[in-house]
């Protein structure tokens, strides 16, 4: 495996990976077949926690999504039982880095059973994977992980904003004051998810969909780390994920993905998350480009905006439209590629 240590701009190592742990009694398979995916989907719903608290779900639909955009997908198996012991989804995406454009792995729903964690479970499919991709010439990769994966690994914080404040507290999303019944209409108004004055949002369609990536093409231009697709990539992007235009005083001024994520808490309550894919603003226009994606998310029934401090989501945009902190912080990790970064350089999808 390669985590490199220090940053720099000899990117790749182009060596093979290292094999599997031949001590480990686990089988390790390439993909996923539709007699799996309700046993992956209940896999996931019982071992599959985030830094939240909540478990993410992956419903049937959502499999056949991430299949669609050209994911591999490794499952480990018990050699004697053959029960689902682990998982590791990696969806393959063009991202411009240290000045040319390769393709990376975004890796997620890296997951073990509950009750082998702590035993170096995650490595075998970690290393298939990467088996997988040196055998595909994808020799790069990056996930966010509730654990430092590597020397290199750094936090990024993960924040909350309530869209439907009933449910986001079912779902316990808790936010300051919110059992104080005289603060209840003060909260509703702190929380109200209307469009900013003076900016119109527009859905990406076909038919728009070359000027809108021109104007994603220069927000991105200077950027070190950012999501790069050409547009045969990008039409098929905004088929899959919710893709708007803000415009000011019919200026463009921002753009946004939007994917939704199905949780629950405890074994009941289930919910919606809306995570932001993409995030880019014009200068000066963070907070109504932000105040639009809420918008948009609660008019989409979402319960929770869910995101990440990266790019152009900054500790003030965010606090401005009333989001929070978890208290808890996820870890980005790079791998096979030594750039140096830090949070505000990311503007890439998380899944």
């Amino acid at each position: 495996m390669y985590f490199p240590q220090t940053g720099g701009q000899g990117v790749l190592c182009r060596d093979k990976p290292v094999g599997p742990d031949p001590k480990k009694k686990i089988i390790l398979s390439r993909g996923i077949t539709k007699e799996e995916y309700d046993e992956v989907y209940i896999f996931l719903r019982d071992h599959n926690k985030t830094s939240s608290g909540n478990y993410t779900l992956l419903p049937k639909s959502e499999i056949e999504r991430y299949l669609r955009l050209g994911s591999y997908v490794v499952l480990m198996r018990g050699e004697k039982n053959n029960n689902l012991y682990g998982t590791v989804f990696s969806v393959l995406l063009p991202i411009q880095s240290a000045g040319e454009t390769l393709t990376h792995g975004c890796t997620t729903f890296l997951n073990v059973h509950s009750k082998l964690r702590g035993f170096k479970m995650c490595m075998p499919l970690i290393r298939e994977l990467s088996n997988w991709g040196y055998e595909n010439q994808v020799y790069c990769s990056y996930q966010l992980t509730n654990f430092k994966m590597c020397n290199t690994s750094f936090p990024v914080t993960s924040w909350f904003r309530p869209l439907n404040i009933i449910n986001s507290l079912a779902l316990g999303f808790v936010f300051p004051d919110f059992m104080d019944i005289k603060k209840f209409h003060d909260n509703r108004m702190k929380y109200k998810c209307k469009a900013p004055k003076g900016y119109s949002i527009d859905r990406v369609l076909s038919k728009n969909q070359k000027k809108v990536l021109d104007f994603y093409k220069g927000l991105i231009r200077n950027k070190k780390f950012a999501y790069n697709p050409d547009m045969e990539t990008f039409s098929k992007w905004i088929q899959e994920f919710p893709t708007y235009m803000v415009t000011h005083e019919k200026k463009k001024v921002g753009f946004f993905s939007l994917n939704s994520v199905f949780c629950r808490m405890g074994t009941e309550v289930e919910g919606k998350l809306c995570t932001p894919l993409l995030f880019n603003s014009a200068e000066g226009h963070q907070k109504g480009v932000l105040k639009a994606l809420v918008s948009i998310a609660a008019e989409r029934e979402n319960d929770v905006l869910y995101c990440h401090s990266v790019g152009d989501l900054d500790r003030e945009t965010l606090e401005n439209v009333s989001a929070h902190p978890t208290g808890k912080d996820s870890w980005f990790s790079l791998y096979n590629n030594s750039v140096t970064l830090s949070p505000k350089d990311l503007y890439v999808p998380f899944f």
